[in-house]
């Protein structure tokens, strides 16, 4: 819908999973992966979704990229 913000989405993210989940790199970055997805369902540059949102969105076995 709207790619603006999803750039600072993936950031925050990452900043997230660093924080939360310091001995674990590989889900900082899939909550970053995660959240830049999701930013890009919304309109304008602010993501709206809770930390149990992302979680929930990238545990979900559906949730991979398919080309």
């Amino acid at each position: 819908v709207d790619r603006v913000g999803s750039g600072d989405a993936f950031c925050a993210g990452l900043i997230h999973g660093l924080r939360n989940f310091p001995s674990d790199p590989q889900k900082a970055v899939e909550l970053a992966a995660g959240l830049g997805t999701l930013k890009h369902t919304v309109r304008g540059d602010a993501s709206q979704f809770s930390a149990a949102e992302l979680l929930g969105f990238i545990r979900r076995p559906d949730a991979r990229i398919r080309r």
